[in-house]
């Protein structure tokens, strides 16, 4: 698949029937609705895999956490858009942070479009807690393991 690593081009698959794929045109809508330059990275990916899922136990390992992968985020559909879940987190705007991925606990993966880092929001307790993942998207996407489901 286009330009995936290799850990995970054989695992992903869409959440609905298909990919939430976008156009040139529609991924500069996007960044333009977000009020944001987008990594190159993220737009390839975002372009072709909006609304997936991984075939498997999915996790992120950052060398001291292991945290789970439930869902990207695509920017098309309802329940898995990545502009309805950033606007309902006014904190994400300040921090000018968008959502890409979550857990089944509801916690997110986050993209900051300033410095290009991946980080991980885990909220508890009334309280979110910003771990740190990786320096790119491209990096977190290599750092994702796929165990097949038990």
């Amino acid at each position: 698949m286009k330009g995936l690593p290799k850990n995970i081009a054989s695992k992903i698959e869409p959440f609905d029937e298909d990919f939430y794929e976008l156009t040139d045109l529609e991924v500069e809508e996007l960044e333009k609705k977000l009020n944001v330059v987008l990594p190159n990275d993220y737009k390839s990916f975002i372009r072709y895999y909006g609304g997936a899922v991984l075939d498997g136990e999915a996790s992120v390992d950052n060398g001291k956490m292991k945290h789970e992968l439930f869902t990207f985020f695509g920017a098309s559909k309802d329940g898995v858009n990545l502009v309805d879940d950033r606007n309902d987190h006014e904190d994400y705007i300040k921090e000018n942070i968008i959502p890409i991925a979550d857990d089944s606990f509801d916690n997110r993966f986050v993209l900051d479009v300033i410095t290009n880092k991946v980080y991980f929001i885990e909220y508890s307790d009334g309280f979110a807690k910003k771990i740190f993942i990786s320096d790119s998207f491209a990096g977190f996407l290599r750092m994702i393991d796929v165990a097949p489901y038990n």
